[in-house]
């Protein structure tokens, strides 16, 4: 009887058909890498200077992915961390500095006393909100100066630090608490970073205002993307 050598095995095996896989659509099941990710709608947006201060200039609902880039104006700046409005979000905080959170609570409290221009966006279906702002009169090296309203004269009251703040909203149209504080610290510019899960027909505020002394123009991104 002839005897095949071992080599020879796998050529033989991959000769013979499988029973019940002659007509298996191999890869059928993988999606077509040469298929190119959808393209972006873009739409750009200014602020609204019509609408009276405070009322939400509403964009609307859209399908992701949605790139919308807006551009506004903010006159008058400030803050007043002893308002009882809105109720900010909880995070772990550290109050020993040992590396350890001590307890967990909102690290803002109060709200902008000046000029806030708020928007209102919100996808068709689950879609992940990203943010991006951006202002003239940026600091250097891209970080703000403390904000010290007891000192008149510091380095904070000649900077412009604009922030952006992501708010729910009630079936009413009226904004309750803050979904997203990412856009409120001393940077420029101020990005949520991690992404930031919408539901389908939710809508949310995007807050525009001002932190420090200068009023300043700004350009506004909003992305809605795919999860």
């Amino acid at each position: 009887m002839p005897r095949f050598p071992h080599r020879a095995l796998p050529l033989l095996l991959a000769a013979l058909p499988l029973p019940g896989c002659e007509d298996w659509p191999l890869y059928l099941h993988l999606p077509d890498a040469t298929q190119p990710p959808p393209e972006p709608r873009r739409i750009t947006f200014a602020e609204d200077p019509s609408l009276p201060e405070g009322e939400l200039q509403d964009l609307g609902e859209f399908a992701a992915p949605l790139v919308a880039t807006g551009t506004g104006d903010l006159y008058g700046c400030g803050f007043d961390p002893t308002l009882d409005w809105p109720a900010w979000p909880d995070h772990l905080i550290d109050l020993d500095g040992d590396g350890v959170a001590d307890e967990t609570g909102p690290w803002f409290s109060g709200w902008y006393t000046g000029d806030v221009d708020s928007y209102g966006i919100g996808p068709l279906d689950d879609a992940w909100l990203d943010v991006s702002l951006s202002w003239d009169h940026s600091p250097d090296g891209g970080v703000n100066s403390p904000y010290r309203p007891a000192e008149p004269e510091g380095a904070w009251s000649t900077e412009s630090d604009l922030d952006f703040v992501v708010l729910t909203v009630d079936e009413s149209g009226a904004s309750a608490d803050v979904l997203s504080d990412s856009g409120f610290s001393t940077r420029h510019p101020e990005e949520s970073g991690q992404v930031i899960p919408l539901e389908a027909g939710e809508r949310v505020i995007v807050a525009v205002a001002c932190h420090h002394a200068v009023p300043s123009a700004y350009a506004l991104r909003l992305q809605l993307l795919e999860p």
